[in-house]
């Protein structure tokens, strides 16, 4: 997750908003 948020921030927050929506 780390390697992620590290590669895209942009799209984690986006796909981690999501995430929590649903």
């Amino acid at each position: 997750m780390e390697r992620g948020v590290i590669a895209s921030p942009a799209l984690i927050d986006i796909t981690f908003d999501g995430f929590m929506m649903k």
